[in-house]
């Protein structure tokens, strides 16, 4: 028993030594975003001073990396949380998302559960991988990549996984969306523990087959928009446009 403590003990600082190693945000291979993103993103203009903005964000963000460190060991300060709220230039978008939802740090803390997961449950059925596969193809059906056998795939072992996490859960609509659009920016793993993050740690209740926090927060925010934006509530209501379903 001491023999496998040590042992545990010993698989764990080498995890830590591991994660503590500097890898420049900076430097991160960014040509997902060149290729499938900029297919996303065809038909969106921008304005002439966009590249110029995103350049200053950027050397801003290299300025807090040059003080506070990078990854995983970057520290989290007031400064940071400015620097993201005002903008967070494309190449460090999703990375930073990584960071600051706390999705690296699981990713980091289990590296092999992607894998093992899938491993152990390779073969087995259910609800939520049937309803999967019925979303799959009515998932930005036009994109080339999206669509392809290895799109497919990906977002197939992604959703798969996530059911297996949390059968509880298992699949609901939308969440196929909100992982693609991250694989888009991000490498495959990286993409799942950031579903895992939104579902369980940001949005705990959203994706629920009852769909109890939405309605909640879809109720609340015509509210508002009737005490705040009478004009924009008018033309909604006359339009006979619903942001909640009762």
């Amino acid at each position: 028993m001491l023999k496998d403590l040590e042992t545990a003990m010993k698989e764990i600082a080498e995890r830590k030594q591991a994660a503590s190693k500097p890898v420049s945000l900076l430097s991160w291979d960014v040509s997902c975003i060149t290729e499938h993103f900029q297919e996303y993103m065809t038909g969106y203009v921008f304005s002439a001073s966009f590249p110029v903005r995103q350049e200053e964000t950027r050397k801003r963000f290299e300025k807090y990396f040059e003080t506070n460190g990078e990854f995983i060991s970057m520290i989290h300060t007031k400064d940071l949380t400015s620097l993201c709220r005002l903008d967070i230039p494309w190449k460090l978008s999703a990375h930073m998302w990584s960071y600051c939802s706390g999705a690296l740090a699981h990713k980091v803390s289990k590296p092999d559960y992607y894998s093992s997961i899938l491993q152990q449950n390779e073969g087995r059925e259910s609800l939520a991988l049937r309803e999967i596969e019925k979303d799959l193809p009515r998932t930005f059906p036009n994109h080339s990549f999206v669509q392809s056998e290895e799109g497919l795939s990906i977002m197939r072992r992604i959703l798969t996984a996530y059911s297996w996490r949390n059968p509880t859960v298992g699949y609901c609509q939308s969440m196929n969306y909100v992982c693609t659009f991250f694989l888009f920016l991000l490498p495959e793993e990286q993409v799942f523990w950031l579903l895992c993050t939104i579902c369980e740690d940001l949005l705990p209740n959203y994706y629920s087959h009852d769909m109890v926090e939405p309605r909640v927060d879809a109720m609340a925010l015509e509210k508002l928009l009737e005490m705040h934006l009478p004009e924009v509530w008018q033309k909604k209501k006359k339009k006979k446009k619903v942001l909640c379903v009762d």
